[in-house]
């Protein structure tokens, strides 16, 4: 993959590409975890996806960021879309890209959270006849409800119907249709933005109703989301691990932190693993690697992490004994 030169001009968009094209948003400050983590997630998607094109689209405040610490991320991308976005946090930034990534990128493309690890081939757009898919949320899987997501939705008179989907991961093909969903929006994030503290997935699925296109539903194992459910991980092909430190490490968050000082050839080394991993839980969670031993399925695993971090030793132990004796 060539090295972006650090002064070299930095194309503003993406035109369209034979095959997928796989695009993050990210903005980061380097001192912050973000880059390093979608380091890893794109280190993943070339090990398990070599055919496909990665793309990083950053604002000039992050790519100057990149540029001064020399990112590793500027030896492995692909591609380097670079935007001048109003000033605001990095939040705020992100969230206005994000919510216009069609604009900046297009043809067949996927748009992936950089807390995620990819394991096995995710190209497949020319299976479906749709130009837009999505994952369902996770707690709306769980529990038939996404409190937060819906109560955000609520405060802006939205009222989601059909299946309630997660941002951190969709496909578009690019059309008038699809350029008239970005539009939507980034209009309807603009107009929530204040009220719900940026957050896009509430405007994301206003989006989908008001859409031309009728949207894929796809399978979980797209989107794994695993601290909502490890059923199936080891045959997911992308786990996603929003707030997953309170099960008390997981192997996205180690390999994160590993990456600030080992070089580029051994963090590939570590990821080559971790992507064969039979559950997410991190090498250092000790819980995790004796359930492993005694091949105890990973949603129990999960289940017994949580409530470790959430009870005494003494209760723990009750209650994994109980779990441990009847499953």
């Amino acid at each position: 993959m060539p090295e972006i030169p650090l002064n070299g001009a930095i194309p503003s968009k993406i035109s369209p590409a034979k095959g997928p094209t796989l695009v993050y948003v990210l903005t980061t400050d380097c001192r912050d975890f973000y880059a390093d983590m979608a380091l890893v997630s794109m280190l993943s998607v070339g090990l398990s996806n070599p055919g496909i094109t990665t793309v990083l689209l950053v604002d000039t405040i992050s790519m100057g960021a990149l540029q001064k610490y020399r990112h590793k991320l500027l030896k492995i991308s692909d591609s380097i879309v670079t935007v001048d976005t109003p000033s605001g946090s990095a939040l705020f930034r992100s969230r206005w890209l994000k919510t216009q990534v069609g604009q900046f990128v297009q043809g067949k493309v996927i748009c992936l959270d950089v807390d995620t690890i990819v394991r096995s081939s995710i190209d497949w757009l020319n299976h479906f006849d749709s130009d837009f898919g999505a994952v369902a949320d996770a707690p709306m899987l769980e529990a038939k409800q996404d409190t937060f997501n819906l109560l955000m939705s609520e405060k802006m008179g939205w009222n989601p119907k059909g299946t309630y989907y997660n941002s951190g991961f969709f496909y578009f093909v690019s059309s008038p249709a699809v350029t008239r969903f970005f539009e939507t929006w980034h209009g309807l994030w603009q107009d929530s933005k204040d009220t719900i503290n940026h957050q896009d997935q509430p405007s994301f699925n206003a989006a989908i109703t008001r859409a031309d296109f009728k949207e894929q539903e796809l399978a979980d194992s797209f989107n794994l989301q695993i601290t909502q459910s490890w059923k199936n991980c080891q045959q997911s092909k992308v786990w996603h691990f929003w707030e997953s430190r309170r099960m008390g490490g997981d192997i996205l968050e180690e390999l994160t932190h590993q990456s600030t000082h080992l070089s580029l050839d051994q963090l590939k080394d570590q990821v080559r693993h971790a992507v064969t991993k039979r559950t997410p839980a991190g090498y250092s969670n000790h819980l995790a690697r004796v359930m492993d031993l005694l091949s105890i399925e990973p949603e129990l695993q999960r289940r017994l992490l949580i409530q470790k971090s959430r009870l005494s030793r003494t209760q723990f132990l009750q209650w994994s004994l109980g779990k441990l004796v009847g499953r």
